[in-house]
């Protein structure tokens, strides 16, 4: 589980499902998450799916089921199957058969739940936030946030290279001038590391060699942004996404609402990373959460309610990044 909450579901009707999919997107983003469902319209692949998240192939969260989708036999292999443990997801089986429904309260198998259509949300929505808990405890919780943090850096590369291609189109001889003036910090802090082997080497007699090595390595980044965009950090993105904007504003329209969100990027996402990447487990109250050891943030502490928010807010900036990258693409 990432920021995707994963259903596999078993039912012909889709008109029914489309009905209840809003519901269900809405509850989900409520807790921090996307809906991401395989749907099936038959149980024909039923023990092949079971087999791939046996084997960890296949991320599953729940499964939902139309009863009536099964024959008497499959009914009974899937609960034999689970009563082995062979598969811990929980499953949500639905009908309008009363027979059927008291057949499973009298197994009362762990991990299998029952309902019919008319109070379906009602016993899903009970059922999600114990499902989420059950596989995000906080520490998993830490690394889901490190994860979707990674993926937002991919994500600001891809805005950040669109954003020189802009530049380029429309003056392409300031090319070097504003990749010195935009990664500045992180071209200087590079110099003087060459600086330093570049005194290593001088002792060995290969002044040369080194003088070669610092003058590539700059060409190469005027370029090719993407080898940069290797070496900076999420903060030198954030800025440097702010610093292009001002710039490319001046030459091309754009869409400023994006931006207006993607000032609080610093606030919301990056800072929160960087006080999770030094964190250590406390009970506090009764309750586990995760406190901050970094200086002038001690009083941050995280538990699952916080871990919604930073969910929420990672959400809202992955999406926010993705239009603000089709905003720019608009004029290459």
């Amino acid at each position: 589980m990432r920021l995707k909450y994963n259903i596999l579901w078993f039912d012909d009707d889709t008109d029914w499902i489309e009905s209840v999919e809003d519901d269900i997107q809405e509850f989900l983003l409520e807790n921090g998450f996307i809906l991401n469902f395989d749907n099936h319209k038959n149980a024909q692949k039923l023990d092949t799916l079971i087999t791939d998240m046996k084997n960890n192939t296949k991320d599953v969260d729940i499964i939902l089921m139309d009863y009536k989708l099964l024959n008497h036999d499959k009914g009974d292999i899937l609960i034999k199957k689970i009563r082995q443990q062979e598969v811990l997801t929980e499953i949500l089986f639905y009908s309008q058969d009363a027979a059927v429904r008291n057949k499973f309260k009298e197994e009362c198998i762990e991990g299998i739940y029952f309902s019919n259509r008319s109070d379906f949300l009602d016993r899903l929505f009970q059922i999600i936030p114990h499902t989420i808990k059950k596989v995000l405890d906080l520490t998993n919780m830490r690394g889901l946030v490190m994860a979707e943090t990674s993926t937002l850096d991919l994500l600001l590369n891809d805005v950040l290279i669109n954003m020189f291609s802009v530049l380029d189109k429309h003056d392409s001889c300031r090319r070097q001038e504003i990749i010195d003036k935009v990664f500045h910090k992180r071209l200087k802090h590079a110099h003087s590391i060459k600086e330093i082997e570049h005194e290593k080497i001088k002792r060995k007699g290969k002044d040369d060699l080194e003088f070669k090595v610092n003058t590539k390595n700059k060409e190469e980044y005027i370029s090719d942004i993407s080898l940069l965009l290797e070496n900076i950090e999420s903060s030198d993105r954030f800025q440097a996404v702010n610093k292009l904007y001002k710039i490319i504003n001046k030459k091309v329209e754009v869409d400023s609402s994006k931006f207006d969100i993607f000032k609080k990027y610093d606030d919301e996402i990056i800072k929160i990373r960087n006080i999770l990447a030094h964190v250590h487990e406390e009970v506090i109250d009764g309750k586990t959460v995760l406190k901050s050891k970094v200086r002038g943030y001690n009083k941050f502490t995280f538990s699952h309610t916080e871990f919604e928010k930073i969910r929420k807010s990672l959400i809202l900036h992955s999406d926010n990044i993705k239009k603000l990258d089709l905003e720019i693409c608009k004029n290459l």
